[in-house]
């Protein structure tokens, strides 16, 4: 049996894709370049800040930039989004009743994202309170998912082997992360990505409701 629920946070816990897209524009605009659209924010999302950052850069007038200031709009737009991380962003439907049930049920609940460790840490304990037991965001001591080393270092750090848990993401990014650390994997297609988009980018057949999810894990 399961004793340890891995959960990916944008996508999988939390829509957030309208606090992503209205940093990203307000920096945009404050660079003087054009905006992007939450559509696209929608398919560039899960790789990290520094990835998201880069494409758009290079999509809306900033492609001849130098990488110092890249890194300048980079550490902006991050600055942006955590004086607002909550505009516009909800938990899906029926995750707050799945953590709860899961908590009920004797389950140990952990965070990994892409995104920074403190925003991450900030959303997390704005909607779900103390409920998740460890968040952990990006890190720069750590390479992004879907390198396993902060998985590693969690798993490490608790004594939990990866037998004993599931990998819940919406992302190839989040299917590459689980194979590479030798985790069960539980896609879903109801976040960031279509069940066409995962069938094309993964090996998984995706569950398509927080609904499922929860007979799935319980």
């Amino acid at each position: 049996m399961k004793t340890v629920i891995l959960f990916d946070l944008d996508g999988t816990l939390l829509y957030t894709l309208p606090s992503i897209t209205a940093a990203l524009n307000r920096t945009l605009e404050r660079y003087g370049l054009s905006a992007i659209s939450l559509e696209r924010v929608r398919e560039l999302v899960g790789n990290s800040s520094r990835y998201l950052v880069e494409h758009t850069l290079d999509e809306t007038g900033g492609a001849a930039w130098s990488a110092e200031k890249r890194t300048e709009f980079l550490d902006a737009y991050n600055g942006d989004y955590l004086s607002h991380p909550i505009e516009g962003t909800h938990p899906y439907e029926g995750i707050a009743d799945l953590l709860q049930a899961l908590k009920a049920a004797g389950k140990t609940l952990w965070v990994y994202s892409n995104k920074p460790d403190a925003i991450a840490k900030e959303v997390v304990k704005h909607f779900f309170g103390d409920t998740l037991d460890v968040v952990r965001g990006f890190r720069e001591d750590t390479p992004r998912k879907p390198d396993p080393t902060g998985v590693f270092c969690m798993m490490e750090e608790a004594g939990v082997k990866k037998e004993d848990m599931y990998y819940v993401g919406d992302s190839e990014v989040d299917w590459k992360l689980g194979k590479a650390a030798g985790l069960e994997t539980i896609m879903v297609s109801y976040g960031f990505r279509t069940r066409e988009e995962l069938l094309r980018t993964t090996d998984a057949d995706p569950v398509a409701s927080v609904e499922a999810l929860h007979q799935m894990l319980l």
